[in-house]
């Protein structure tokens, strides 16, 4: 299974994306959409699950969304704070759902890390570059119940940072 990875899109849809989600069975958008075009663009792709972000004025997701895909745990919301210490409220919600990945944006960095077994991972922003950091987006692999992950800079589409995730 394929999964597209995108957020903090600022109501902008770099005309790149598209096709590097060709293929995907599923797009999770980590929240400041911009508006609600930009999902039923992605939507044109593949289903979407959206989580609202700090920016998100004009639409209406929820703060926190989970999905089971490809036989893993998916969990997501916008902001997480440190992940090594995640906001009370996201700690609460993971010790719920015990999920497998976080998914979260907001920095506008690219993040990969396991924390107390869960996978914490962020895509990076699809469209606002922040301190000299790439504009980005990934793809998660699921294969025999193995999680790889690949990140994308947009600006370097030759460069792509791939590794496993388990």
């Amino acid at each position: 299974m394929k999964i597209g990875v995108i957020s903090d899109t600022h109501g902008k849809l770099d005309e790149r994306i598209l096709p590097l989600f060709d293929g995907v069975e599923h797009i999770f958008h980590g929240g400041d959409i911009g508006n609600h075009s930009i999902i039923e663009t992605l939507e044109t792709v593949a289903p979407v699950t959206a989580v609202i972000g700090n920016t998100d004025w004009c639409v209406t997701y929820p703060l926190f969304q989970r999905r089971e895909l490809g036989g893993k745990r998916f969990f997501m919301t916008h902001q997480v704070g440190d992940p090594e210490k995640p906001m009370r409220e996201v700690r609460e919600k993971v010790a719920e759902y015990k999920p497998d990945v976080v998914i979260f944006g907001h920095t506008h960095v690219m993040y990969a890390e396991r924390h107390d077994g869960v996978l914490f991972f962020n895509p990076g922003s699809a469209s606002q570059r922040k301190a000299g950091h790439p504009l980005s987006v990934a793809l998660i692999h699921i294969r025999n119940g193995r999680l790889d992950r690949e990140f994308i800079r947009l600006d370097k589409l030759t460069e792509r940072k791939v590794g496993r995730m388990e």
